[in-house]
């Protein structure tokens, strides 16, 4: 099978205040912001990983997922409590406390437009 044609992934969500978004993503979750393009309302930030995050503002007749309405996007760590304790006082919503399972440790938080990103960590 060939290998796909892809050079690279961003992950791109849709915003309604891109200036809340990027202080956000920038100075809360901590994210280095690769890319500023005001001229396109847009920005992308370094993700831990191969995946970039991209932010991009919405306008009138905008097509694709409305703000608020992204989830699904998770992030690893080995201390899913501990990470939910490091983002709460930096004011990050978190919308799903950690939870422990027998397969693994979940919590989820989100962005001030509403996106949830989960916190995972999968039991060896």
């Amino acid at each position: 099978m060939p290998a796909p044609p892809f050079q690279g992934t961003t992950v791109t969500i849709h915003v309604n205040d891109l200036a809340k978004a990027r202080k956000f993503y920038k100075d809360v979750i901590g994210f280095p912001e690769k890319v500023w393009a005001p001229e396109a309302d847009y920005a992308e930030y370094a993700m831990p990983g191969p995946v970039a995050l991209g932010v991009h503002q919405t306008f009138p007749g905008h097509t694709g997922r409305p703000p608020g309405t992204v989830s699904g996007i998770t992030f690893q760590s080995e201390d899913v409590p501990g990470a939910v304790k490091e983002l709460k006082p930096r004011g990050v919503t978190i919308t799903d406390e950690p939870e422990k399972f027998d397969w693994g440790t979940i919590a989820a938080f989100a962005d001030p437009e509403g996106n949830e990103f989960v916190v995972l960590h999968l039991s060896d």
